[in-house]
């Protein structure tokens, strides 16, 4: 469409926002959990809310994804977190209720994540022709990736400075800010199937078919599985490790920060990448610099080979995902966006 790229840096900004609030509200998040309970279970069951949305429900939002506007389903996501998330803030000093609160407020929001990141992407094929659109994933992860590293700084700088109740409710403004963003942009045409049932089991179908017929997008699965479950263990076994390292412990910042370093300049790396040019040469390195990454996390020792080790890590993985998923987007039609991502998400 006309001046989407302007829009599009427009979308990038709201990113922005919401990743710093998210980023602080992960720290402050864990804190929380420790103060209500010590029990390892409870405490695990707060990391693994954001699995649920999409494992529950990932057909019916893509199927809703692929009816509706895209851009309304971003403004709805984000006001209803804006709602939500900060919640929790009046229960922090009932711990018989409070955890529970918070858990149901925090898969609140994981549902709102996923309908507003399913609209998001479908979102970015209506805004960029298809040349444009891995310069545009490359701009959205550099944004996200600064909001990330500001997160975390503004989250551990201000631990223990600013009442918790404080981050919750200043995450709850940032979705609000998104929310105002979204409203800027402009409207989207309604997908090309809109007459029909949103969970009509033939429109579910037709994208399955569609999936499954495309070489491209079963190779693409098949690298999301391998890779977003190796790097799950990959930070299973990190947690471990910086567990048994104990000098470790107080200096987690300086990793953090050459991570979301690294990750921005991967995108910005997919952003410049010449259109000419195929999108194997970003693959193909970026996954062999994630197994060097892990190698090199084998030897770290002290903050800094850890960072080394993250940052070659996270480019690499960065790099690939990035490039993937540009081409995802401009392989799939704009009408099977949602089915199409809520396939690979399950």
């Amino acid at each position: 469409m006309a001046n989407g790229k302007r829009y599009l840096y427009v979308l990038a900004a709201g990113d922005l926002i919401t990743t710093v609030g998210s980023s602080a509200y992960m720290i402050v998040l864990l804190l929380i959990v420790a103060n209500y309970s010590r029990n390892v279970f409870e405490n695990g069951l707060v990391g693994d809310v954001s699995a649920i949305p999409e494992l529950l429900l990932g057909v019916v939002v893509g199927l809703t994804v692929d009816r509706y506007s895209r851009r309304k389903l971003m403004l709805a996501a984000n006001v209803a977190m804006a709602a939500i998330s900060w919640i929790p803030a009046l229960f922090l000093h009932h711990m018989a209720v409070g955890y529970y609160v918070l858990v149901l407020a925090d898969l609140g929001v994981q549902i709102g994540n996923l309908v507003d990141l399913s609209s998001h992407n479908a979102y970015v094929k209506y805004l960029l022709p298809d040349a444009d659109i891995r310069w545009g994933e490359g701009i959205l992860s550099t944004m996200t990736s600064a909001g990330f590293i500001a997160g975390l700084v503004v989250g551990i700088m201000a631990l223990h400075r600013i009442p918790t109740s404080w981050y919750l409710i200043g995450n709850a403004v940032t979705f609000g800010l998104m929310a105002v963003t979204v409203w800027i942009l402009p409207p989207d045409p309604r997908p090309l199937f809109h007459n029909q049932s949103s969970f009509s089991v033939t429109a579910l179908v037709d994208g399955i078919k569609f999936f499954f017929r495309d070489k491209f997008l079963r190779y693409y699965l098949i690298q999301a599985v391998f890779s977003n479950g190796g790097l799950s263990i990959v930070l299973a076994l990190l947690v471990f490790f910086v567990d048994r390292q104990d000098h470790l412990m107080g200096h987690l910042l300086v990793p953090a920060i050459i991570v979301g370093v690294s990750m921005g300049i991967s995108g910005l790396v997919v952003s410049r990448w010449p259109a000419g040019w195929s999108s194997l040469w970003l693959i193909v390195p970026g996954r062999l610099l994630t197994v060097a990454g892990i190698v090199l996390l084998l030897a770290a020792r002290d903050a800094w080979s850890l960072g080394l080790a993250l940052g070659a890590l996270f480019f690499g993985q960065n790099t690939a995902q990035s490039t993937l998923t540009s081409v995802r987007i401009r392989y799939t039609p704009l009408p099977m966006q949602g089915r199409v991502a809520s396939v690979i998400g399950q």
